[in-house]
């Protein structure tokens, strides 16, 4: 079984302010095989948490592997959004009939008109909307495994750490 583990992390100082965003994956074997990191003028945390998990995802669609787990730090992109479960020992993405089986709040969101059930506004709708379509597209054209995990951010977790670095360095210099 072909395994990937993938960190990603995003940042923003001042929030709303300017931010970037990182992601390092490494085989199994921990060697680091590839990393990737961007910025924005103006944007918040959350935004560059979700872009780094957006671009990850994005950088993966050509790359054949059974499985991927990915770690962040971001609460908001897996309690919120994604899955719900224990996050410390991963919770998969699973497939149904083709699509992704959101188990977090993202299961009663509806993205078309970006509101929440009870109809108020989602922030950052653009982001779940694109975020989704790359679900979407791994449920349709193969069966990979996706394990979400949360990792303590500034805990000494090698990917973590590099994750940050990549983001901090990414923000705009003005």
């Amino acid at each position: 079984m072909q395994m990937l583990e993938a960190y990603t992390d995003g940042s923003c100082k001042p929030n709303p302010g300017r931010g970037g965003w990182g992601w390092a994956y490494f085989e199994s074997n921990s060697r680091i095989i590839f990393t990737d990191s961007g910025g924005s003028i103006k944007t918040t945390n959350n935004r560059m948490e979700m872009t780094a998990v957006i671009e990850l995802l994005g950088s993966l669609r050509d790359i054949k592997f059974d499985r991927i787990d990915i770690y962040s730090d971001s609460k908001t992109v897996l309690l919120e959004g994604l899955v719900k479960g224990d996050l410390i020992k991963g919770v998969e993405l699973k497939n149904c009939l083709g699509r992704p089986r959101y188990t977090g709040n993202m299961k009663n969101w509806n993205l078309v008109k970006g509101t929440k059930r009870n109809g108020s506004p989602l922030l950052n709708p653009k982001l779940w909307v694109r975020l989704d379509k790359e679900f979407r597209w791994r449920a349709k054209n193969r069966s990979v495994k996706i394990v979400f995990h949360y990792v303590k951010g500034h805990s000494g977790n090698f990917g973590n750490d590099l994750a940050d670095e990549l983001a901090q360095n990414a923000v705009p210099i003005l």
